[in-house]
């Protein structure tokens, strides 16, 4: 599979919430969702919630191969303060938050999360940024990615939003 990154373009953006809504209804996902009346509110929820979170007010980068979008990461550049705040400790005055990264299911192992993460910490190191949070949800391959480059535990909690599954903070000074 031939991969390219880029820039994302505004065009691109509903190709990514195409991606969102495929993980989100995934068996993996679903199965961790609450069940009972109040389940397709939260559901409905969580989705607007990531799809904003990621494509909201941060930058993003997506991976093509020559049949479109097979994933994107998308990161921002934020005050120091507003993550000390979150984390629960003091950090560097400029950090880089990665506010995201899916990969189809079908393309998922195949070095496109590697890339999108490898191609963001590149823009934070020529930006000058000495410290990058990232999240996660689960156990998944996204936090097993981030610990194979580098990146260690800050924080974990269970209720980062109703009825998800465990969340993780996750930081790498470079």
């Amino acid at each position: 599979m031939r991969l390219r990154t880029r820039a994302a373009r505004f065009k691109d953006v509903f190709p990514v919430f195409r991606i969102i809504d495929e993980i989100l209804a995934s068996p993996e996902v679903v199965e961790t969702l609450p069940t009972g009346p109040d389940s397709i509110a939260t559901l409905w929820t969580f989705r607007n919630e990531v799809r904003r979170a990621i494509v909201g007010n941060s930058a993003m980068l997506v991976s093509n191969r020559e049949n479109g979008i097979v994933g994107f990461g998308s990161y921002v550049f934020v005050k120091g303060e507003k993550i000390s705040e979150w984390v629960g400790r003091s950090v560097a005055d400029r950090v880089m938050y990665l506010s995201g990264a899916l990969v189809l299911p079908e393309i998922q192992r195949q070095g496109v999360g590697s890339l999108l993460l490898q191609k963001r910490l590149d823009i934070a190191q020529a930006t000058g940024v000495q410290e990058v949070y990232a999240s996660c949800w689960g156990g998944g391959g996204s936090r097993s990615l981030l610990e194979k480059n580098g990146f260690s535990l800050v924080r974990e909690d269970d209720h980062y939003f109703p009825g998800s599954v465990p969340h993780a903070i996750m930081m790498v000074t470079l």
